[in-house]
């Protein structure tokens, strides 16, 4: 029997199991909703990998935690193959904690243009009224220009969903708040440029209008919107909620269908890869009039930011072909990474990387034993591989493959060169099989436990 698909372990989490003749892989991700139904973001609380071999009606093999989750066990598994629908757990070591595997599949989610037009703004319109979309899942390198700011009251105004949309307590008018934290960044314009594809693929409209406005210093701005005038400028926006309830469902009692800084687990905006959930701070008159986990964003901060590339025409004219009006957004934000300093050494290969191929890995290192879970930019839908080696001085080498959260299907083996050894920043591919596409890593955080929420 083959055991490749997607399995269930309960009602939070999923597994995605690839069977290569004798050895199994496997990706398992927690959900914050049955079968992540309703979840934007996977593998938020605890997010683990497995590399084993059958034997007889057995697989066994190692498991390791990875800090796309908060959990950092890892131990053997051993698991009984019930019926080519049911996988039962033997025996483990390091507190793994699936008992129960049931094959399933996943329901199917809206696309895109479906949440762009069903997300309300708390002035009744939808997002796609506001925004012209031109391509999503897009990932920018940049510097902080100007701060983070925000269009939501201070602290001493309630955040419910009823007040956000219909201004329940009389005080969150939209005309003044619109819920949104914002900065502007100058983005990595070589590295955007060197994303294979950037510029040619999955565009919704032409990709001219935005080269064209990035290519300017957007000196063409309305007296009451002002902007830095840069080359190269982006204006992320988070938005505060992602719900498809309107003005005549104040309560908004339904699920996001994209992420706010105010939504919870799998649909909240990621910081350094851990959801907001309302972790805000607004205070006017402070040193740092807004924080999220107690941390701003001052001018000169290094971040990597990922969400849907638009253009806003604020319910107007989108001026898309007005190359002086610089009115690109990444609109709604999905993660917000503030990259670490590069200065620093890290204790190991533990941490967040950033990939060529712009996907984000999730890499844990163990003594000279080193796991890895990459995703794609996309969430991992187009790829999600595993690695599995064993770093020797300089030297990274082992097994990978692509488990079934993605669509591709490869497997092969791996070396990579750590110019420092054990306190690399930096991975280059110097040999592999089966057709891996990335090539070069750069490391944006270290271990990204967030610090409390304040107070």
């Amino acid at each position: 029997m083959d055991l490749t698909g997607t399995w269930a372990a309960g009602e939070d989490g999923l597994y995605f199991l690839r069977q290569l003749g004798n050895h199994l892989w496997w990706t398992g991700v927690s959900t914050a909703s049955p079968r992540g139904s309703h979840d934007f973001q996977l593998g938020l609380r605890w997010a683990n990998v497995f590399a084993g071999q059958f034997e007889d009606s057995t697989a066994r093999g190692d498991w390791a935690d990875v800090p796309r989750g908060r959990f950092r066990n890892s131990g053997t598994v051993d698991v009984d193959i019930i019926s080519p629908d049911l996988l039962k757990l033997r025996a483990q070591s390091g507190g793994f904690g699936t008992t129960e595997w049931r094959r399933t599949t996943l329901p199917a989610q809206p696309s895109i243009g479906e949440r762009f037009g069903r997300v309300k703004r708390n002035d009744g319109d939808s997002m796609h009224d506001h925004l012209k979309m031109y391509k999503d899942n897009v990932v920018m390198f940049g510097t902080v220009i100007d701060g983070l700011g925000s269009s939501c009251p201070p602290n001493n105004v309630s955040r419910r969903y009823a007040n956000f949309m219909c201004n329940e307590d009389g005080n969150f008018d939209e005309d003044e708040y619109d819920g949104d934290l914002v900065f502007h960044i100058v983005i990595d314009r070589a590295d955007l440029d060197a994303q294979p594809d950037f510029w040619t693929n999955e565009w919704l409209n032409d990709p001219a209008q935005i080269r064209a406005k990035l290519d300017h210093d957007n000196s063409d701005q309305d007296e009451d919107e002002p902007a830095p005038r840069e080359r190269n400028l982006v204006h992320p926006e988070v938005i505060m909620y992602g719900r498809p309830a309107g003005k005549l469902n104040c309560p908004g009692a339904v699920p996001p269908l994209l992420p706010g800084w105010m939504e919870m687990d799998g649909n909240s905006v990621l910081w350094n890869g851990h959801p907001i959930d309302g972790n805000v701070d607004v205070y006017p008159s402070g040193p740092i009039p807004v924080r999220v986990f107690n941390q701003g964003l001052p001018p000169g901060t290094r971040v990597r930011i990922t969400g849907f590339l638009a253009i806003d025409c604020h319910g107007g004219d989108c001026e898309e072909n007005n190359a002086n009006k610089n009115n690109v957004e990444l609109h709604p934000v999905y993660n917000i990474d503030v990259v670490r300093d590069p200065h620093s050494t890290p204790f190991d290969l533990t941490g967040v990387w950033a990939c060529s191929d712009v996907g984000t890995y999730y890499v844990r290192q163990m003594g000279s034993t080193v796991w890895w879970l990459g995703m794609s930019r996309d969430r991992g839908h187009a790829f999600s591989n595993i690695f599995h080696g064993v770093l020797d001085g300089n030297q990274l080498t082992g097994s990978w493959a692509d488990v079934p959260l993605g669509d591709i299907r490869n497997e092969g083996t791996l070396t990579l060169n750590a110019p420092s050894s054990a306190s690399s920043t930096e991975l280059t591919r110097t040999a592999q099989t089966g057709g891996f596409s990335g090539q070069h890593w750069t490391k944006i955080n270290d271990e990204p436990i967030p610090p409390p929420p304040p107070g």
